[in-house]
């Protein structure tokens, strides 16, 4: 009976020892912070998933600190780890603002402080929390070298016409008689009459130059564009992602910026996110969106770098339509695998 007793004693052990939960792994503070700035690398060169496998593994380790064992920042984790291939500065910033607080607590040498993070935080705050949305700065206009050429070559004209006018009132212009007589009145009837005339024209000069209208510096600009431009479900988001394809190749990048915001916007009209009132703004947009949504801040910040590049400027540099057009995909991307 003895050896039965034993194995039964062996069976029960190991059942038990089977039964309980593996503890989590332990990972010093260094170790923690070298991980944290891993995944932040990986979000930063575009790489969606190796930033998700670094934060899965390491929401199953435990970091010791002193005689205790924490948690690590399991949010920051969970975010990072539902994000698409998309960069996203923003979420690597702050895991790399992370590591550097943790290195500080565990006595290591502190990172000099992002300012510019602290100011993109509080500004999404104020946005979730249902504040007032305040307008991008925008750049004051400028005329384009265009419209200089333009009026420059128009006072180049009018010059050439007085002068012809000038040389053609010199022709009219009567000799001194050689001697004292009748040819006296006949010079002082040609001056009046040649003062009449050069007062008509002026007078018909400044009537026209005040009835003409100012020239408009959106139409010197860029083309007039139609109406299915202004118009984001004018189009299909596939149709506006063509469209901002040709625009860009053309040359027209400012409008190829506007077409990827209009994809965007057609897509969260479409999928029932946004509501398509005709007189809201972009910003009050961004204020009916709702808080929960993972990939609401990039959607605040293609809003702002669409406001600066087609309100501030005459036209859009090549970096800020490929910014442009990498947020406008992801943003599509998780639209579409939302709806699916």
């Amino acid at each position: 009976m003895k050896p039965l007793a034993a194995l039964a004693a062996l069976v029960f052990c190991a059942t038990s020892a089977f039964g309980q939960e593996p503890e989590p792994l332990a990972i010093e503070v260094p170790e923690y912070a070298d991980r944290l700035d891993a995944v932040a690398a990986a979000l930063e060169r575009g790489d969606g998933p190796a930033a998700r496998a670094g934060a899965a593994a390491l929401s199953a380790h435990v970091v010791e600190y002193g005689d205790e064992r924490l948690s690590p920042d399991r949010a920051l984790l969970a975010e990072v780890q539902g994000v698409g291939a998309v960069r996203l500065p923003t979420l690597s910033r702050r895991l790399r603002l992370l590591a550097s607080s943790v290195r500080q607590a565990g006595g290591g040498a502190p990172a000099p402080p992002d300012h510019a993070l602290v100011a993109e935080l509080r500004e999404a705050d104020r946005i979730a929390a249902g504040g007032v949305v305040g307008d991008p700065a925008v750049a004051p206009l400028s005329v384009p070298e265009r419209i200089t050429s333009a009026l420059t070559a128009a006072a180049e004209w009018i010059a050439d016409r007085l002068r012809d006018l000038w040389r053609w009132l010199r022709k009219l212009w009567p000799r001194a008689p050689a001697e004292g007589g009748a040819g006296s009145g006949a010079v002082s009837v040609t001056l009046v009459v040649v003062a009449l005339v050069v007062i008509v024209l002026s007078v018909l000069a400044v009537h026209t130059i005040r009835r003409s209208p100012p020239p408009s510096l959106d139409a010197a600009a860029a083309p007039a564009p139609g109406h299915a431009d202004e118009d984001p479900l004018s189009r299909q988001a596939n149709e506006w992602e063509a469209y901002a394809r040709e625009l860009a190749a053309a040359g027209r990048r400012r409008e190829a910026v506007r077409a990827w915001y209009h994809a965007v916007l057609s897509s969260l009209f479409r999928a029932g996110l946004l509501e398509p009132r005709k007189g809201r703004t972009n910003w009050e947009h961004v204020a009916r969106l709702s808080p929960q949504i993972r990939w609401r801040a990039e959607f605040v910040r293609m809003t702002r770098d669409f406001e600066r590049e087609w309100y501030g400027r005459d036209e859009s540099s090549l970096e800020a339509l490929r910014e442009c057009q990498t947020v406008a995909r992801g943003l599509l991307q998780a639209l579409h695998e939302g709806a699916a």
